[in-house]
């Protein structure tokens, strides 16, 4: 299992930019999976002179789900519609849906929508409209002001994604709050890309959490300030883990790459130690 700090990154491109390329994509239905369902597809592909750029693949427990690729046909000696015609007839798939470039050169996925992690919808918030949004509040509020507000937000947005981690720490047959935050909260901050996060330190019976995190999103916005700059993501763990321990905590920033430290560091406790 890799370190935190060792993780690899994971580029999803829901639109790409190649001026004076021939970009399209497909949507395919899958209705049967099966053993080299993908291998069938990737040859014709390979045999039309087709390159891939990405492939996102869905399935489910029942067998169906759906195949999105994004590809590059400039030096392909077939047509998008033959092409799709080829792979409809694959064992397994059924409709094959064509996407069209907006413009020559550029793609965008806009059939595959609404966009879902889990159950949950969710949205594309790239780094550059965070920075827009937190260098705007300072700007327009006051420093102080924007990251205290800051904080809070994010505290109530951590105390929301926990009760949805309580859930399912019951279904996992998780017993105390600390398995909850050690194999379902740290994990997920990871997952859905606020930064790679690992637990250095943990007291139960305080509580007391000691967390890295590498690369925090936020932080890097912040570099170089000269001093700690996470408000955002230190209020969504102390969120997280206030309401995960039914007890009030707060997030103290000890170390931050805003700072010109290798990584940032909170520690986290009941309100009143601090």
């Amino acid at each position: 299992m890799l370190e935190a700090s060792e993780a690899i990154p994971l580029y999803v491109d829901r639109f790409i930019l190649a001026p004076e390329r021939s970009l399209y994509g497909i949507s395919i239905e899958v209705t049967e999976d099966r053993i080299g369902l993908i291998n069938d597809i990737t040859t014709i592909l390979r045999n039309k002179g087709v390159r891939i750029l990405t492939m996102y693949v869905q399935v489910g427990r029942n067998g169906k789900g759906r195949i999105i690729i994004a590809m590059d046909l400039t030096d392909s000696n077939t047509s998008i519609n033959d092409l799709a015609k080829d792979i409809g007839v694959v064992t397994g798939l059924g409709e094959v849906t064509i996407i069209e470039p907006v413009r020559e050169g550029f793609l965008v996925d806009t059939v595959s929508f609404p966009v879902y992690t889990g159950p949950y919808r969710m949205v594309f918030f790239r780094d550059v409209l965070l920075r827009g949004l937190i260098e705007g509040l300072k700007e327009r509020i006051g420093i102080q002001v924007a990251e205290a507000l800051l904080y809070h937000i994010g505290s109530e947005m951590g105390r929301t994604a926990a009760q949805d981690h309580i859930r399912m720490g019951k279904a996992l047959g998780l017993k105390s709050p600390a398995e909850i935050v050690r194999y379902i909260t740290i994990p997920t901050f990871t997952a859905i890309g606020f930064a790679r996060t690992e637990l250095s330190e943990l007291k139960e019976d305080v509580p007391y959490y000691n967390i890295r995190l590498y690369n925090s999103i936020e932080c890097e916005i912040g570099k170089p300030k000269g001093r700690p700059s996470s408000h955002l993501v230190r209020g969504m763990m102390a969120g997280a883990l206030s309401e995960i321990h039914k007890t009030e905590l707060t997030a103290e920033e000890k170390k931050c790459i805003a700072a010109g430290d290798p990584y940032c560091e909170l520690e986290i406790r009941p309100h009143q130690s601090l």
